[in-house]
Parts: C-alpha cells; structure tokens; sequence
C-alpha cells in the first residue's frame, strides 16, 4: 500500500489500507469544485478506481469503466492517468 503522493496524504477517513491499494493524491473536480482522494486498487485479477469525496463509507465512485476524459467521473478518468504515469498497467475494464 502506498499512502504518500507528490507529499500528500488522504484527507477523507477511509479503509484502503490494506495492501493492494495506491493512494493518487487529492483532485478538485472542475466542473464541481468537488474534493476528492484519488486511489487505483488492484488484487488477484481485479482492478478499480477510486475517487472518494467524503469521510463517509458510501461518499465515493469507483469503477474503470467510467473512467473517461468527458461525462460525470472526470476524477476517475484523472485517476487512471495518473497511475498509468506511475507505471501502472491499468487494464481497460478491470479484469484480467
């Protein structure tokens, strides 16, 4: 697990400390001004994103295959490249 990013650590309380899951640092959505941490999560065969915007369980999105450059997710789509420019191989849908 890896919980530091350009010196930034997680603002928002969260269980992915377990092995498994790269902390990407923070990301202000520009369309909503939304705060998030960014996370890339992989194990076994199984691979997500993660953008959590609260300290609440159930305040985060996740899921590849909204990672695009358009649409409502943008910060799923900044996590992607981000962990790609950590030397990630993201897969396209998650598996395999």
């Amino acid at each position: 697990m890896i919980m530091n990013y350009n010196g930034q650590t997680p603002r928002f309380k969260n269980d992915y400390t377990s092995e498994g899951y790269t902390f990407l640092g923070h990301y202000s959505k520009p369309s909503t001004k939304t705060e998030y941490d960014l996370y890339f999560y992989e194990r076994e065969d199984r691979q997500t994103l993660i953008g959590k915007y609260g300290d609440e369980d159930w305040e985060y999105a996740s899921g590849l295959c909204f990672a695009r450059p358009t649409g409502f997710h943008t910060e799923l789509y900044e996590a992607k490249l981000r962990a790609t420019a950590l030397g990630i191989n993201v897969k396209e849908e998650g598996i395999g």
